[in-house]
């Protein structure tokens, strides 16, 4: 792995570190981000309610971080995955990011998103 990758790798890992550590302690401060979306529209965007989810998920709350965001909490294991094997230059994890990141990974991510989205503003989840 060259310089250049283990600098990129360092960078995401403290900008990760740092919100991290903002969202373990401020939830719903006044400088917390708020929905374009929700203000825009009065409806749930899939990502809402994940810096409460993400919040409560590094106070060991699942149960409660589910409650606020089912869509994301499923999503960190997959997007930390997908991270990790854009890293890695192996033939094998080129194989899987294929799979697990191409072109079809991206369709099949948006209409999940949107069968959230419906999903969640109907049922009031």
């Amino acid at each position: 792995m060259s310089n250049n990758n283990i600098l990129k790798i360092l960078g995401v890992a403290a900008v990760i570190a740092v919100l991290g550590v903002y969202l373990y302690y401020f939830d719903n401060s006044p400088f917390t981000f708020k929905c374009p979306v929700k203000f825009l529209t009065g409806f749930d965007c899939p990502g809402c309610g994940s810096q409460r989810a993400i919040h409560s998920l590094l106070h060991g709350d699942i149960a409660k971080a589910l409650s606020y965001n089912y869509f994301i909490i499923i999503g960190i294991p997959y997007a930390c995955f997908v991270a990790i094997t854009g890293v890695m230059k192996s033939e094998k994890t080129k194989h899987w990011r294929n799979i697990l990141a191409g072109p079809e990974a991206g369709v099949i991510f948006l209409c999940l998103a949107l069968a959230w989205t419906i999903t969640r503003n109907i049922a009031g989840i």
